[in-house]
């Protein structure tokens, strides 16, 4: 619950007011599981993406982020 928390106020308003950001959303598919979270983030271009990875501000918040996620298991989101 703590790393929702977290995600939720802090993660999503840093990524909302990013430049380039067009929007952000946070879903789980299976309650509180977070190998099931799927982060929406568009942007105006893929550029949006490389320029916060750079950023000081925001690498923080994109390493623990990722770090929450079990990847392994994880699915991909495809559009449907």
């Amino acid at each position: 619950m703590e790393w929702w928390r977290w995600a939720v106020d802090e993660v999503i308003p840093s990524l909302e007011g990013f430049i380039g950001t067009n929007l952000i959303n946070i879903f789980s598919g299976s309650g509180a599981l977070r190998t099931d979270i799927t982060l929406l983030w568009v942007m105006a271009d893929a550029s949006v993406y490389e320029r916060g990875l750079a950023r000081p501000d925001l690498r923080p918040y994109l390493g623990r982020l990722y770090n929450g996620w079990d990847l392994v298991t994880a699915t991909p989101f495809v559009e449907k």
